[in-house]
């Protein structure tokens, strides 16, 4: 009969396996990825238990150091679904303290790189940036061309969220060539997406919905589902942009339904959100407050605060047009605090944005009072 040390370093094999098996399943794409996400949520509470294991042994044994190395890598793409940013902080960190003991590179690389995403999802951007920019070099000095092309899209999109838009678009066509040697048709469809996003931040919105379309076509050829539903959202806020609300509407409906399919939060609350824009944008203020809202309450659940501040902050202009400046004001008043605390750039150009409103509002309202007073 096997100890009890024998029986939980078996169980966290186990366990490493299902989670690679169903992490290997996702990957194929299409209708593959909802059924490795069942197989994946079936057993979520036993690939806890052998993670948790391996992490308390990492110390004491050479065997639960190797799996506290792997478990988050295994499942990268389904933990990033399911996991919150601190949890998986939680795994990363001393995964990567066991790659580094264990001296293998390859898993220090990938661990800095998943490090530097759950901290881009807290908004914890110049963490982010840290981490990526050590991935990079490691990569290059390793010569691994795939995770040097992770690395550059990351920057690229860490880059981009700091209104670093030119330096971000270097990040994102380097990648796109090395995408382009690799045959790494995921890479590129990815690649073409943050690229068609920084053209878009440009004013360069024809050029950004050529790229959108090209990644989208990629995402349907492979059967990416997470992918095309973050290209359906490109496509609609383009859409939006060149005046074409109810295209937009189209688009963002369909990226509600991927991202409720696959329950990815972060891309279900930014689809909300934005889909209240595009109401807003049609007056229709009733449909975006409901849309604004649903979108905070996901946002505070997932402690996304800059998706909390922007909910906020358009429900806030939003309850204005209705008349509800008393919520409205102080809604906005939120948004800009927690803008200001994360250092987001955007800050400054929508504090002057929201003064404005006000301005404007004030001297609606004394030209009404005057045509109504003077003879």
């Amino acid at each position: 009969m096997p100890s009890l040390s024998e029986a939980c370093l078996r169980h966290s094999i186990h366990y490493v396996h299902v989670l690679d098996d169903a992490h290997e399943l996702f990957l194929t794409g299409g209708e593959n990825q909802q059924l490795s996400l069942t197989i994946f949520d079936s057993e979520w509470h036993n690939i806890q238990s052998g993670y948790r294991w391996a992490a308390s042994q990492a110390s004491k044994s050479l065997h639960a150091k190797i799996l506290c190395c792997i478990y988050p890598d295994s499942g990268s793409n389904l933990l990033s679904l399911r996991q919150h940013p601190r949890e998986r902080i939680k795994w990363l960190n001393p995964a990567l303290d066991a790659a580094k003991g264990l001296r293998i590179r390859i898993a220090e690389i990938v661990h800095l790189n998943n490090l530097g995403n759950a901290f881009l999802s807290l908004n914890e951007v110049h963490n982010s940036i840290e981490c990526y920019q050590q991935c990079l070099a490691k990569a290059r000095e390793s010569g691994d061309y795939e995770q040097e092309s992770s690395a550059l899209g990351n920057l690229g999109v860490a880059n981009l969220s700091l209104g670093l838009t030119e330096r971000a678009i270097n990040y994102f066509q380097q990648r796109l060539t090395i995408t382009c040697k690799l045959s790494d048709r995921v890479g590129e469809s990815q690649t073409l997406n943050n690229l068609g996003t920084a053209y878009d931040t440009l004013g360069q919105t024809y050029q950004a919905i050529n790229c959108f379309e090209q990644a989208l076509s990629i995402t349907r050829e492979i059967g990416g589902r997470r992918d095309e539903g973050y290209v359906l959202g490109s496509l609609a806020v383009a859409h939006r942009h060149l005046g074409m609300f109810q295209r937009a509407v189209d688009f963002h409906k369909e990226q509600l339904i991927i991202s409720r399919e696959l329950m990815d939060l972060q891309c279900e609350s930014n689809a909300l959100g934005n889909l209240g824009n595009t109401y807003a944008d049609l007056c229709d203020f009733k449909c975006a407050i409901d849309c604004y809202k649903q979108a905070l309450t996901i946002a505070r659940n997932i402690e996304d605060r800059r998706g909390e501040s922007l909910s906020l902050y358009c429900m806030g202009l939003a309850l204005y047009q209705k008349g509800e400046r008393t919520e409205a004001v102080a809604n906005i008043k939120i948004a800009l605090e927690i803008l200001d605390a994360i250092g987001d750039p955007e800050a400054p150009k929508m504090r002057e944005q929201a003064n404005n409103l006000r301005a404007n509002s004030m001297k609606n309202r004394w030209q009404f009072w005057k045509k109504t007073l003077l003879p």
